[in-house]
């Protein structure tokens, strides 16, 4: 069994010469085998050993015991020893877990605490081949996906396990050849715990009734899912890097390119998106990618909510996820458009032009403070020269507002030769005389209105955007200058009918937009 287990760590290089082993062992069978298979391969690899051993503190005196025996094996064969105490019941109710993950969640963080104080290299744990066939029956039964089928890892990150490829019938047999004594935990034996009744129960069935070899073929079927699974990741990361999209942590895919693709190779790639998101999988099931997957396939802003706080929706042409309060649309993904991102303003703090004092304020909200400029009669050319800026939800500045008024009676003829170009969108022309409040920079609210014709028809800013298929989510991001409620210019867009400069403009406001695209 020895060179069964050194051509097992071999062949999946678990371990190189010289290097520092933390060892979980908890004196029961699995965990004691490993600690005298490292032992007897310390000198082969010139390893360092370090022993973990955390008691529960849920079995009182036999708990003891099996401390006083690990601690006892690691006195006689020149071996450190930790000892971790922690009451896992109590943990188990403040963190609202099961006392099955409370422990395993401490056991870990007692080996990484270890590894990381005395800069250790690798952690071994005692899991063997029942122990993939338990979890691969585990996850079958409760629905898990391709990832949990696959048994446990013999490598991951830090992690080795070394016994993966022998059972536990060969690692008693071991024991007990080589007259090695070992604890047994009374709970293992219970069968409330699932993992119990799979270990005590259906495994045993399985060899007895069905297949005495069931165990080793039930692990080769998770190694080979595991082949398959690598597969499909290759595939899946192709796919992801030409389709997926992401912006402050909040991702797009363009939805008719997305169902092209195979169902698996869907399903994947919003596995991988959920991951990010979320940093873990544990409260995503399958039935939770599989209503993103049929998200896509439907209507313009249906939408899911998902755990973690997670929200799936569809604009006209993306799917999108985010679990970020400050929505992203398609316009955020388009190449070469992007509407600038604005902060909602307090009612005070983007007032342009006060026609009621005669005073300009500018301001960009609490990075900048306010400006101000009053206004005298004298004041003929140019009274006002100013920046405002805009700022994404970053605190970073992509745009800003240049606002200049002008009094000349003969502008309308010159701006009628193209003195100032007002055709690109980003900067447009306004009879000042016409505005009744205070000119403002912000985003929509309710009531909103533009003047769509001469004859003074108007329309909602709400049908407005409906008509240009601006997604609802992205309604709240377009910056507008307001007049009151009546919206004088959606920046990028369309102005207002009503302040369009006349040949009886006397004095005219004009507004240029820098920055953006």
């Amino acid at each position: 069994m020895l060179n069964k287990v050194k051509q097992y760590i071999e062949s999946n290089r678990m371990l190189r010469n010289k290097e520092k082993v933390v060892l979980g062992v908890s004196g029961g069978a699995d965990s004691v085998c490993l600690f005298f298979v490292l032992l007897a391969l310390r000198d082969t690899y010139q390893l360092e050993l370090h022993v973990v051993h955390v008691n529960h503190m849920i079995r009182g005196e036999e708990a003891d015991v099996d401390q006083d025996y690990v601690e006892r094996i690691c006195k006689e064969n020149t071996i450190p020893f930790h000892l971790v105490k922690e009451d896992v019941k109590k943990y188990a109710k403040e963190q609202h877990l099961s006392e099955e993950e409370a422990g395993r969640n401490i056991r870990y963080q007692a080996f990484e605490q270890v590894r990381e104080e005395y800069n250790c290299d690798v952690i071994a744990v005692a899991h063997n081949s029942n122990d993939c066939a338990e979890t691969m029956l585990f996850q079958l039964v409760r629905g898990s996906g391709l990832t949990g089928l696959t048994g446990i890892p013999s490598v991951r990150d830090r992690i080795i396990r070394p016994l993966l490829c022998i059972t536990r019938k060969e690692i008693e047999q071991y024991l007990d050849a080589q007259g090695i004594p070992y604890q047994t935990d009374a709970t293992n034996l219970q069968t409330e715990y699932t993992r119990n009744k799979i270990r005590l129960q259906v495994l045993p069935y399985l060899e007895k009734h069905i297949n005495s070899q069931a165990i080793s073929h039930i692990v080769k079927s998770a190694q080979m899912l595991k082949e398959v699974e690598e597969f499909i990741e290759k595939q899946t990361k192709i796919c992801y890097n030409r389709l997926v999209q992401c912006k402050d942590a909040r991702y797009c895919f363009d939805r008719e390119e997305f169902l092209k693709e195979d169902t698996v190779i869907q399903k994947t790639v919003v596995r991988e998106i959920l991951r990010n998101l979320s940093g873990q999988l544990k409260d995503v099931e399958s039935i939770h990618i599989e209503d993103i997957c049929g998200l896509a396939a439907k209507g313009v802003g249906k939408k899911i909510d998902l755990p973690y706080g997670i929200v799936a929706y569809n604009g006209y042409k993306n799917l999108i996820l985010t679990n970020n309060k400050v929505t992203i649309s398609d316009n955020d993904f388009m190449e070469g458009k992007e509407y600038p991102l604005i902060e909602e303003p307090r009612e005070s703090s983007l007032d342009l032009i006060n026609k009621q004092s005669g005073v300009i304020d500018l301001a960009s909200g609490e990075k900048l403070g306010y400006v101000t400029h009053t206004l005298t009669q004298n004041e003929k050319a140019n009274l006002l020269d100013k920046k405002l800026n805009v700022w994404d939800t970053n605190q970073n500045v992509i745009s800003s507002i240049d606002l200049q008024v002008y009094q000349n009676t003969n502008f309308y003829e010159e701006y009628k030769k193209s003195m100032i170009n007002t055709r690109n969108g980003y900067t447009k022309c306004f009879d000042y005389d016409k505005i009744k409040n205070a000119v403002q920079l912000r985003t929509r609210r309710e009531g909103d209105y533009m003047q769509i014709d001469a004859k003074g028809g108007t329309k909602k800013l709400k049908s407005i955007f409906i008509d240009k298929k601006i997604p609802q989510k992205d309604r709240n991001l377009i910056p507008l200058l307001a007049d009151g409620n009546h919206i004088m210019w959606i920046l990028g867009s369309r102005i207002s009918e009503a302040y369009k400069l006349s040949e009886s403009t006397k004095t005219i406001l004009i507004v240029y937009l820098f920055g953006g695209k």
